[in-house]
């Protein structure tokens, strides 16, 4: 029987296990004009998500506080039309599944809306491998990443040590919420984040071209 190192895997979701690009271009685009403000803008918020950043602060960041809830009323309103977008990256399905017959608990942390959170991951096929309690977005409360608060109360929910944890996103952010527990750290070059931004970790990071090459390395990490 193998022995298991690592007990547990918290996921992040965008560009590491789906690839949401087109997806929030076409929400956001069609949004925008709706409140006030250019379509062009979508390309700034795809951006901003491609480092983990929640839409709240690239809004505030680009508009202000004012007219957010606004922004958020309509695109839960239109995000459903563009769900069809939203496409797994090859190899994630199959290593989930062969993660979860192993054994390993899998949790996803995402600083991200809890019903976007869990509508993409219905819509794409992986919600069956993500107990709903093992599921943490923005509005349970936490401190989003790179603090390391939500990988605690994840830990505690899975009942196992944070060093026998693996945090696996494709930014510095899940890298920076991993390194302030004691939790183990994967970075993915899916997203927009280069090999050379995590190799600045030294060998605090463990760098994967995909998710799809986890279940072959993650008894030795």
């Amino acid at each position: 029987m193998e022995i298991l190192r690592v007990a547990g895997v918290i996921n992040d979701i965008d560009y590491c296990h789906l690839d949401p690009e087109d997806f929030v271009y076409g929400v956001i685009s069609e949004t925008l004009p709706l409140c006030g403000h250019d379509a062009s803008d979508a390309a700034y918020f795809v951006k901003m998500s491609k480092i983990g950043e929640p839409f709240i602060n690239t809004w505030t960041r680009k508009y202000g506080r004012e007219g957010y809830e606004d922004f958020n009323a309509k695109y839960k309103r239109l995000e459903p039309k563009y769900r069809h977008l939203l496409r797994r990256i090859d190899g994630v399905y199959e290593a989930l599944e062969n993660l979860r017959d192993r054994g390993f608990k899998l949790a996803a942390l995402a600083n991200k809306q809890n019903f976007a959170l869990n509508n993409s991951l219905i819509v794409t096929g992986l919600d069956q491998f993500f107990p709903e309690y093992l599921r943490i977005g923005i509005n349970d409360g936490y401190e989003p990443k790179p603090s390391g608060e939500a990988i605690t109360v994840l830990a505690e929910r899975m009942n196992v040590e944070i060093a026998d944890l693996v945090m696996i996103g494709d930014t510095t952010i899940d890298m920076e919420a991993a390194l302030q527990t004691d939790a183990k750290a994967v970075g993915v070059l899916t997203g927009g984040t280069t090999r050379e931004d995590f190799e600045k970790y030294g060998d605090q990071v463990l760098v994967l071209n995909s998710f799809a090459e986890l279940p072959q390395v993650v008894e030795r990490i």
